[in-house]
């Protein structure tokens, strides 16, 4: 029944409009997953899937160094790729299994926070 369907609703520009917006949610949470859980190829699975939406951002900086990061991690050392495919690459305050948190976030937490005194920097 929904395979007539769908095909009109591509033609609608709501329906397109609603669609992209869901594709871009789940690529985000996608990455949010990936970082949580330290699991590297889907880390830089969604590294490249985000690059359409940096052009369409009008951000050139991250449309042109998101696929060259990529590309640096695919040809890591072989000890730090191994390290990274474990889950090493994601910060974690405590042992678990969806409590990574991105390198940014993680030096936040600890240096930035060491470096701060009690009235602030």
């Amino acid at each position: 029944m929904l395979q007539g369907v769908i095909p009109l609703l591509n033609l609608l520009h709501t329906f397109q409009y609603v669609k992209m917006f869901i594709d871009a949610i789940h690529i985000l949470l996608k990455n949010v997953r990936a970082e949580r859980e330290g699991n590297w190829s889907m880390h830089l699975n969604t590294q490249l899937q985000v690059v359409p939406y940096f052009f369409a951002a009008n951000r050139p900086n991250y449309a042109r160094w998101a696929p060259v990061y990529v590309m640096d991690m695919l040809h890591l050392p072989e000890d730090v790729k191994t390290a990274f495919e474990t889950g090493k690459f994601a910060f974690r305050e405590t042992g678990g299994a969806f409590n990574g948190l991105w390198s940014d976030m993680g030096t936040e937490k600890t240096v930035i926070r060491d470096a701060k005194g009690d009235g602030g920097i």
